[in-house]
């Protein structure tokens, strides 16, 4: 059985695909239901063609007056004023609305409002400060520096003798002892000193309460406990031995800043087991202390310290041990004594801090 192809032409059978899809879309519009999507849809579609858009003519258009006035209140109270003011141009300081004229008249106030907060400030400071508070701080220092009239116009001071190591142990361990325990001043306090009863009665046998008297005179009283810091630094921190003595000396220590500050425990293997608190390191926080300013650096607040117990007998021993097993060496570089004394005559707290540097070159600076 035979078949019988028909062929067209390219030309014809194009047509043809034509007219079968044209009258596919119409069959498939004509059952699409119209809605009000469709109806969006199409309006959207309008807007979006490029003829169709609505050109605004005045969107190109700046306003120079509000630019202008833009500009002028961002250069208001810039400090590139008072950093430059030498390149400022003169010729636009006569016109009141331009930005240098605005910007020197606010400089003038400001130079005006803090001469008069200077000068308040400084009256304030001098009204509250007065001569006692300056006789009191004196005469610490000169109680602490056991200065002595050698000679009728010459005063020699114990610190002064201090010029290594070895000899401020020896003036921690003697002289700043005798100054730490000159006396006790036995205060006889009533019952009811302090508004409250006891249930214990005092007789011959109670112990007055006592007060450490810091002074020649007996009007300094301490308050709490005295404290001594020292600051470390780390080995070849800072510093560089040179090629040619490194086989000699391998270790080099620098001055004190707070990138070469030494936070290491140091404490030897046997050493006694009461001083170990002191070879600790201790935050700022822990302390509670500021920083100190020396002749080599601002040494920071916290450090390895120890207390002196409120016996004679008790902080002469420690100190001797902590000598004895090297508490100060090669890497301390600032020893700092803390202490705090009331003079109850005047209601006048003194805050006293001995600063003794230990330089790189050997040498101890008081201060």
């Amino acid at each position: 059985m035979r078949r019988r192809v028909s062929i067209l032409p390219a030309g014809a059978a194009q047509a043809r695909r034509d007219e079968e899809y044209e009258e596919d879309r119409r069959r498939k519009r004509k059952t699409k239901a119209l809605s009000k999507s469709l109806i969006i849809d199409a309006l959207k579609d309008f807007a979006t063609q490029e003829k169709f858009k609505l050109v605004n003519p005045f969107e190109k258009v700046t306003d120079p007056f509000r630019e202008q006035k833009q500009k002028q209140i961002r250069a208001f109270g810039d400090y590139s004023f008072w950093k430059y003011y030498e390149k400022i141009d003169v010729s636009r300081i006569y016109d009141g609305k331009s930005a240098e004229y605005q910007n020197l008249k606010l400089m003038f106030w400001e130079t005006v409002f803090f001469i008069l907060w200077l000068s308040i400030f400084t009256a304030l400071v001098i009204t509250s400060t007065s001569q006692l508070q300056y006789g009191c701080r004196a005469a610490q220092l000169s109680y602490w520096s056991d200065c002595r009239l050698s000679l009728p116009e010459r005063q020699d001071c114990a610190v002064d003798n201090i010029k290594d190591i070895s000899s401020f142990w020896s003036w921690l361990t003697n002289d700043f002892t005798d100054l730490a325990w000159p006396f006790e001043y036995a205060v006889h306090l009533p019952p009811d000193a302090f508004g409250r009863s006891s249930t214990y009665q005092l007789n011959e046998l109670s112990k007055p309460f006592s007060m450490r008297v810091l002074d020649d005179r007996g009007i300094f009283f301490l308050l709490g406990a005295i404290r001594v810091r020292q600051l470390r630094v780390r080995p070849n921190a800072g510093c560089k031995v040179s090629n040619g003595f490194r086989h000699a000396f391998p270790q080099c220590y620098a001055l004190w800043r707070s990138s070469t500050e030494s936070k290491r425990y140091f404490a030897k293997r046997w050493t006694p087991t009461y001083t170990l608190p002191a070879y600790r390191y201790r935050t700022p926080k822990y302390t509670k202390q500021s920083r100190t300013r020396g002749q080599y650096s601002t040494y920071g607040a916290g450090g390895f310290l120890f207390d002196l117990p409120p016996n004679k007998t008790d902080g002469v021993i420690l100190l001797q041990d902590l000598r004895e097993w090297a508490y100060l060496d090669e890497q301390t570089r600032a020893v700092i004594i803390e202490l705090n004394v009331v003079n109850p005559h005047v209601n006048i707290i003194v805050n006293t801090r001995l600063l003794f540097e230990l330089a790189p070159t050997g040498e101890i600076v008081a201060k």
